[in-house]
């Protein structure tokens, strides 16, 4: 939903404990309002608006292995109400 907050988690486990990475695909940078916590694991997108609609990736790497997720988020938000006015 448009100017909400939304919180994505990539959950790993390995031995040695993996490396975090998120990506949003297709740009070079997360967005400006994307904050990572917790190790890597959570992805904080706040305030979201239509152009974080994307593909975020999450990439888990070791020394032993690398996996990776995808999820897509989709901003919807409420069209306003308009009120036209023609002049005669």
């Amino acid at each position: 939903m448009l100017n909400y907050n939304v919180t994505l988690e990539c959950f790993a486990l390995g031995n040695p404990a993996p490396h975090i990475v998120w990506r949003k695909i297709g740009a070079t940078d997360l967005p400006a309002s994307a904050e990572v916590s917790m190790s890597g694991a959570l992805l904080h997108l706040y305030n979201i608006q239509y152009e974080d609609s994307a593909g975020y990736e999450c990439e888990a790497i070791n020394q032993k292995w690398q996996d990776w997720h995808q999820a897509w988020l989709y901003v919807e938000g409420k069209i306003p109400n308009t009120i036209s006015t023609v002049l005669q």
